[in-house]
């Protein structure tokens, strides 16, 4: 299974270990993906604008992308373990991580109140409607009026998923596509 941006997923089981010299006291576990190294705290590896990856007491490794524009990618992690005496073994996962990115003009953004201008537009529900297995991405999204292409807002999805559409001012009336 491949994860979506955001979403954990198990990539893969640590099958190699440190022997009987037991790990090396610096660099016993070290962890890249694609050339970048993870930095370790607190039981998760970060990986810099990729992700993070843990290792669970069983040994299977799990990924997190971080939330990004959304592009499919494909990823290695390596994975070099070193022993007491400087012995080393290496792993390595190949996955990938699907893509998420929503055209423009795929999403439909429907406002449920009539008004949709001045102080009475602050109480008004929007409803997105997204293709089937789409996901919005973390990030703003200019929303233009699908007859003219006129901006007439900004639809912002936050880290926690809230979705958040404010119209610019003076935007009155149309078909809005995001």
């Amino acid at each position: 299974m491949c994860p979506l941006y955001g979403q954990s997923v198990v990539i893969g089981k640590v099958s190699a270990d440190y022997g009987a010299d037991g790990a090396h006291p610096e660099n016993g576990l070290v962890l890249n993906i694609n050339g970048t190294k993870g930095e370790f705290a607190d039981g998760v590896y970060t990986f810099a604008g990729i992700g993070t990856a843990t290792i669970d007491g069983e040994g299977n490794i799990s990924f997190k992308p971080a939330l990004s524009s959304g592009d499919a990618k494909d990823y290695t992690l390596s994975m070099t373990i070193t022993d007491a005496d400087g012995d080393q073994d290496t792993e390595s996962f190949d996955f990938h991580v699907e893509g998420t990115q929503v055209e423009v003009s795929n999403v439909t953004l429907t406002t449920e109140d009539a008004k949709t201008e001045g102080s009475d537009s602050d109480s008004d529900s929007t409803t997105v409607t997204l293709p089937d297995g789409a996901t919005l991405v973390a990030r703003d999204y200019p929303v233009t009026n699908g007859e003219n292409g006129e901006v007439v807002g900004t639809l912002t999805v936050s880290a926690n998923g809230t979705i958040t559409f404010v119209q610019n001012e003076n935007y009155t009336a149309g078909k809005q596509a995001g």
